[in-house]
């Protein structure tokens, strides 16, 4: 998403960041990690705020609340996952036209059922599945190897690939999410 946001945030654009809890160890690395892709490349970019948010969607809702109450327009919201970030402007119009379409980006962090909902929605442009099942199965992979002696644990690497989910994609992911049960039929949340 990161990379994505490179190429779409409008030049000298304004940016909000919700951030997850403060010291969380995956919070801090999807922090980093925008600052390595996304910040570094586009210094032209002001972050309006940023706080955390602890990955709840009823702290982000207040921050984003105050943050579109100062009045000036947020170009693209930047959330380090998919349920912090979007309530708060859903109905402003302000943010979203009468037609649906929207006047803002915004990118997420997990590849949820919820974030990609808010995707076909429109509300949200881009999220990053992080594959549990998979890390889970490297994991467990991981873990045989090192007890019966094939490898050290120091050469263990967690890196799991992480596919962007976005407006060209998310259809297949919604049949994943509903073959699964976390989605129904008719594109409710289960």
């Amino acid at each position: 998403s990161a990379e994505l946001a490179v190429t779409e945030v409008p030049e000298n654009g304004n940016v909000v960041v919700l951030r997850g809890p403060s010291g969380n160890y995956h919070a801090e690395k999807r922090r980093e990690a925008w600052d390595t892709y996304f910040f570094s490349e586009r210094p032209d970019v002001t972050i309006l705020y940023e706080d955390y948010a602890n990955w709840n969607s009823d702290e982000a809702l207040t921050l984003m609340e105050a943050w579109v109450q100062s009045g000036t327009h947020i170009d693209a919201i930047i959330s380090m996952n998919d349920n912090m970030a979007i309530e708060a402007i859903r109905n402003d119009p302000n943010y979203v036209n009468e037609d649906g379409t929207t006047n803002f980006l915004a990118y997420g962090v997990d590849g949820t059922a919820q974030g990609c909902l808010l995707i076909q929605e429109g509300l949200l442009t881009s999220t990053a599945l992080q594959d549990a099942s998979e890390l889970a199965r490297m994991n467990m992979d991981y873990a045989h190897r090192v007890l019966t002696g094939e490898m050290d644990v120091t050469e263990v690497n967690d890196y799991v690939d992480a596919p962007e989910i976005n407006a060209d994609n998310v259809e297949e992911y919604i049949q994943i999410y509903i073959d699964n049960g976390e989605i129904s039929a008719d594109g409710t949340l289960n």
